[in-house]
């Protein structure tokens, strides 16, 4: 009998075989923990097919958790988890609820550049949005990787825009949002007239070098506009030429780390060049 359960490693593996698979002249009788064994074992390589029948509530998605974590990243695997997540939560079922989470961001992780569905993103931010405000911290970081670099639409944004205040984890999903957006963009200047979230300065001016050009904040403290240009959405090269108009502001070792960052021994050659003339 093949026995299944947890690899060394954490993952989800069988167990020595109390009988191998194949032997002189012998045939094994695979009992029906074997077959159960191997059925399961063909999610991973065919999770939307039989992903209904291994997983039928969200239960399972618990009992399953160490298969289901192994699964590769699709579009509909996330889709079908999150929808009875999305469920269970609306109808108030009891269910582990962070272990399922866990699952979820263990398959999101290995996107590796595939996109989500509106669909599938639209049923991810249904429970970012019950459950970020009253989750603990360890949960709310989990939540927030569901749904990081996710285009949302119109309703869940204005959403985000409403409860800022209440939460850092719906500050970062504004200031991090993947594209540009006029909406944010005036939220994130309202936030800077205002002299709010002044720990996070750079990061509103990223966000407003989308419209606004460098000399606006020419009044700035430089490394403070330094990283906002650094971590504004501008191509690599745009970088790379404002920054060379900061340098002369810029500490030696903050030069050295954006060169390195950025693969740009320019801007060293520039400071050195302004140096030379000092």
């Amino acid at each position: 009998m093949i026995q299944a359960g947890f690899a060394s490693g954490g993952g989800w593996a069988r167990l020595t075989p109390t009988v191998g698979l194949f032997g002189s002249n012998q045939r094994m009788e695979r009992d029906l923990e074997d077959r159960l064994y191997l059925e399961e074992a063909l999610a991973l390589f065919e999770p939307p097919e039989r992903l209904p029948a291994l997983v039928p509530s969200v239960r399972e998605i618990y009992s399953r958790r160490h298969l289901l974590r192994q699964m590769p990243f699709d579009d509909r695997t996330v889709a079908y988890l999150a929808g009875l997540v999305r469920t269970a939560l609306d109808t108030s079922q009891r269910f582990r609820v962070f272990d399922c989470l866990k699952v979820l961001k263990a398959i999101i992780v290995k996107e590796n550049g595939h996109r989500l569905s509106p669909t599938t993103v639209r049923d991810l931010f249904a429970i970012y949005r019950q459950l970020i405000l009253s989750a603990r911290e360890e949960m709310q970081w989990c939540l927030s990787r569901l749904v990081k670099d996710q285009e949302l639409d119109d309703a869940d944004v204005s959403w985000l825009l409403s409860h800022w205040e209440e939460s850092e984890h719906l500050v970062n999903r504004l200031l991090l949002y993947p594209v540009r957006n006029p909406v944010i963009s005036t939220w994130a200047r309202e936030r800077y007239d205002r002299a709010e979230l002044s720990d996070r300065k750079s990061e509103l001016i990223a966000r407003l070098l989308e419209v606004d050009d460098l000399a606006a904040f020419r009044n700035e403290d430089p490394t403070t506009l330094a990283w906002a240009v650094f971590r504004s959405r501008r191509t690599r090269d745009s970088k790379i030429s404002a920054l060379t108009t900061l340098v002369s502001g810029l500490r030696c070792e903050t030069i050295v780390d954006f060169a390195i960052r950025l693969d740009a021994p320019e801007l060293i050659r520039e400071a050195l060049t302004e140096a030379d003339f000092a």
